[in-house]
């Protein structure tokens, strides 16, 4: 799924509003995750100024994904770049005489700009800032990708059982995750998932282990879903397990329920 065109020509509205009360002329962008909140993809680098909001790519991604990119109301110029795109958007910042704020970019970077361009860039978090504001657009898929997780935690109550590795019920609740549309495993790397005295560890990666009767089982998964993400964690009984546990299981749960 893409984000539709008027969502990211709000997005582009919104920041060049941010600019304006900042104080900001020129905006450089190349940090992934703001590329693709702001072009609707993973690659290139960004320019806004007042007037003009510009996209530099490889050419191969905009042959590939040219139903985004060429769209007649895209609201990005593209410019093809090669073998640097660097140096290719430092040359078009030098013909701007006015003040370069930048975000994201590597030490490298920011002294070619630092050498080659008329004004010291100043650092700028405004993109980050703005992301903080959730449209509806981003609502509805964050409750997807929330969906999704729950379907992924229905399945590990369900395949989670005395016998069964940490690994194998991994699979299985990885399996269902990606079926029902999360675009990656849960956090990259998969999910965490640990019995017994591993729970210790918040972050235990599932193992050959077996789940043993009577013993909780800690999953902590999630999903991502048109780039935005989902988190779930519970602890799961496997038969009867000791009154300290329960307690601790119960009193858990009542803080869940009170919040």
């Amino acid at each position: 799924m893409t984000v539709p065109i008027s969502e990211l020509k709000s997005r582009l509205s919104n920041i060049r509003k941010d600019m304006s009360k900042e104080g900001i002329d020129s905006l450089l962008i190349s940090g992934k995750g703001n590329i693709i909140y702001l072009t609707g993809g993973e690659d290139g680098v960004v320019v806004i100024t007042t007037e003009h909001a510009i996209l530099w790519l490889k050419d191969i991604y905009i042959k590939h994904y040219e139903e985004l990119y060429l769209h007649k109301n895209y609201p990005f110029e593209i410019r093809e770049y090669g073998n640097d795109v660097t140096n290719d958007v430092i040359e078009y910042l030098k013909c701007l005489k006015n003040r370069i704020s930048v975000e994201n970019i590597t030490i490298n970077s920011y002294e070619k700009l630092l050498t080659k361009t008329k004004n010291k860039p100043i650092i700028s978090n405004i993109v980050e800032f703005r992301r903080m504001i959730k449209s509806d657009f981003e609502i509805d898929m964050l409750k997807k990708s929330a969906e999704i997780a729950k379907k992924g935690m229905c399945k590990a109550y369900e395949v989670i059982r005395d016998g069964i590795s940490e690994a194998e019920a991994a699979a299985e609740i990885e399996s269902t995750i990606r079926k029902y549309g999360s675009e990656t495993p849960p956090f990259g790397s998969g999910i965490l998932l640990a019995s017994g005295s591993s729970t210790a560890d918040i972050h235990a990666k599932p193992t050959q282990n077996k789940i043993k009767n009577n013993s909780l089982v800690i999953v902590d998964l999630g999903a991502r879903y048109n780039h935005y993400f989902s988190d779930m964690t519970r602890s799961i009984p496997v038969g009867n397990i000791g009154k300290k546990e329960r307690d601790i299981f119960e009193f858990i749960k009542s803080l869940e329920e009170e919040t």
